[in-house]
């Protein structure tokens, strides 16, 4: 007998799922803790001159060696989506039937002459074993995109992100295996941004996949997209010198030690400012002492707020999410502009 009357619950999905993600956010920061002077591959950079460097941004990374991190409120879709990607490609490659080991099961480590640890999860390495030795063969890094804007710029107009190749770079190097470079489009839709579109020749853009092949020539790292050989200016001593540099900030006390270069993976000169988007940068200066300095990003990683760059002007954001009883959206509330940097900078040091 079917029931014909079944009232609607009460219970919410939505809240059961909040209290699983917050409890895992604490999780995480728990794990940060005993990272402390640890420095990672996921914040791996190369250096391009006595103090220039690209890929990740030194005095985040420099944040993040000394145990300050800014909130990922706002952010934790893209890291669920992620992770959803993952798994699905381990679902895969186990139906492909090949030998794969993830993250945790495959620690990356090496160790500076200084004996500061360089440690890293990479997300699969294919391999094959030798009776109970899994000897890796190729390393795959994973990307999701979950903005039409960057799966444009992956999928359609086929150019990989500088620190995600570098990053690949990194695991290749300290596993001694090539590496593959995946992106894998999870929007289908307009594309928002003008310019990518033009460049595409397309306002949409759709799901899947594009993959850039990376290998090593005496120590210099070249990527290939299909049979196009496309040769950068990463080399291997250089990423050593980028983990050592930052090393070296922290000993020596100099929170502006090295830079971001104003030029690309390729050596050609980018069209804008790369410290203009790094959120540490924005909200604290590196010309400050360095006591002053970590004092500052210690109040800004404990707030909220965030400095955008929007149309040559300093926009203060909130990022979080609107919730109601039923949902929760994310959105960035827009707080104040500024004309200048120093004042937003003001602005957010004063208001929290």
């Amino acid at each position: 007998m079917l029931k014909t009357n079944i009232p609607a619950s009460t219970e919410s999905a939505i809240s059961h799922f909040a209290v699983g993600e917050d409890k895992l956010d604490q999780q995480h920061n728990e794990r940060e803790k005993s990272k402390l002077h640890i420095l990672r591959v996921g914040n791996a950079g190369c250096m391009t001159g006595p103090d220039t460097c690209i890929g990740a941004c030194p005095q985040s990374t420099l944040a993040r060696f000394l145990g300050h991190q800014l909130p990922t409120v706002g952010s934790e879709g893209y890291f669920q989506g992620g992770v959803a990607n993952e798994t699905i490609w381990e679902q895969m490659i186990t139906a492909a039937d090949l030998d794969f080991k993830c993250e945790e099961d495959i620690p990356v480590k090496h160790t500076l002459p200084s004996g500061t640890n360089i440690t890293g999860r990479p997300d699969m390495v294919l391999g094959d074993y030798k009776g109970e030795e899994f000897i890796p063969r190729l390393v795959i890094e994973l990307k999701a995109c979950q903005a039409a804007n960057s799966a444009a710029k992956k999928l359609l107009l086929e150019k990989p992100d500088d620190k995600h190749l570098i990053q690949a770079a990194a695991y290749s190097m300290f596993l001694g295996v090539p590496a593959v470079l995946v992106y894998t489009s999870n929007v289908s839709g307009g594309i928002p941004n003008y310019f990518t579109a033009r460049e595409a020749g397309t306002k949409e853009v759709s799901f899947g996949k594009i993959e850039f092949q990376l290998g090593w020539e005496d120590g210099k790292l070249y990527y290939k997209k299909g049979n196009a050989r496309y040769e950068t200016i990463v080399t291997q001593q250089g990423i050593l010198d980028f983990y050592s540099n930052i090393d070296r900030m922290a000993k020596e006390k100099n929170p502006g030690l090295i830079y971001q270069d104003m030029t690309d993976i390729h050596g050609d000169m980018l069209p804008y400012n790369p410290r203009d988007y790094s959120d540490i940068n924005m909200l604290v200066s590196d010309d400050l002492s360095f006591d002053q300095w970590i004092e500052e990003v210690r109040q800004v990683c404990g707030q909220s707020y965030q400095i955008k760059l929007k149309k040559k002007k300093y926009v203060v954001v909130e990022p979080g999410y609107e919730v109601e009883s039923f949902k929760y959206v994310k959105s960035d509330k827009e707080i104040k502009t500024f004309e200048t940097l120093a004042a937003a900078r003001k602005f957010v040091k004063e208001s929290k």
